[in-house]
């Protein structure tokens, strides 16, 4: 399969897993989180993520955004139920879709919310379309990581706001074991590549944004990694011997189960850190 579908695959075969460990039916988040002294549990860390995007972005009534890679509608459901923004949501996935689309109605938002299966390194919206583009554990997907940014420019209106919150290496692995954590890890998440935050930093000022911004939030996040890692190591034994067993679920959870274990040695030994990336559209 091209990497498209191997990403979409991943996803789709991960709903259930997700569903069962990862979000529940208020938060509807896959991604880690933001946590700080207030925060009293991981979906509270998952809303804190959401909130997060809304501040930085200044997010606001009547403005159109767009989540790229929208997982099952999470994040966008809550921007549009707490600033009555008009947010469209995209993944590769048609089962996410079907699911945003049905979470947005359960959480009568589906008037401010639209979802489509679309690629967002070449989506079919019109120049200078939205107010703010953001993805949230998505764009690691990306690749080259360029295509994205330069769509992304394309469809934002002049001043529009651009939110990226995602992994980076912090280094390169000095040792066979370090390489070993970085294989593991791209694998488990179906990504082509982990690139150095500061790549990033200067890929999105290469496509032509403007006020630059990198906020580190390795510690922010740092409680979900270790709840996940903990059962990672706890239950890794036993899943691993039924990821052999013929069955897709088993395989699932087995791989998501080495992303966890691989994201806190990585994070451990300095190899990755956590970002928030913000820039803006020149006016003209």
């Amino acid at each position: 399969m091209d990497y498209k579908e191997e990403i979409t695959d991943y996803y789709d075969s991960s709903q259930r897993f997700y569903r069962i460990f990862v979000y529940n039916n208020e938060t509807l988040g896959m991604h880690l989180g933001f946590w700080d002294k207030n925060t009293k549990d991981r979906q509270q860390a998952v809303l804190n993520e959401n909130q997060a995007i809304i501040d930085l972005a200044k997010v606001r009534r009547g403005q159109k955004v767009l989540d790229a890679g929208c997982g099952v509608g999470g994040t966008a459901i809550y921007i549009a139920k707490k600033t009555a923004a008009f947010v469209v949501g995209i993944t590769l996935s048609q089962k996410q879709v079907y699911l945003a689309k049905k979470n947005a109605k359960r959480h009568k938002v589906d008037k401010l919310t639209q979802f489509f299966c679309q690629d967002y390194s070449k989506t079919n919206f019109d120049n200078n379309t939205f107010d703010v583009v953001y993805g949230i554990e998505s764009i690691c997907h990306a690749y080259p990581k360029s295509k994205f940014l330069e769509e992304a420019y394309r469809i934002l209106k002049p001043r529009g706001k651009l939110v990226i919150a995602d992994g980076y290496t912090s280094r390169l692995p000095k040792t066979i074991k370090e390489k070993e954590i970085i294989k593991k890890f791209t694998w488990a998440f179906a990504l082509k590549e982990i690139i150095p935050k500061a790549e990033m930093t200067s890929a999105i000022s290469d496509t032509g944004f403007v006020n630059v911004k990198e906020t580190g939030k390795t510690n922010s996040i740092l409680p979900s990694v270790n709840y996940f890692s903990y059962a990672g190591v706890t239950l890794f034994p036993m899943v691993k011997i039924l990821s052999f067993l013929p069955i897709k679920l088993l395989k699932t959870v087995y791989r998501n189960n080495v992303a966890a274990v691989s994201l806190y040695e990585g994070i451990k030994k300095g190899l990755a850190a956590y970002y928030l990336h913000y820039a803006e559209k020149p006016r003209v």
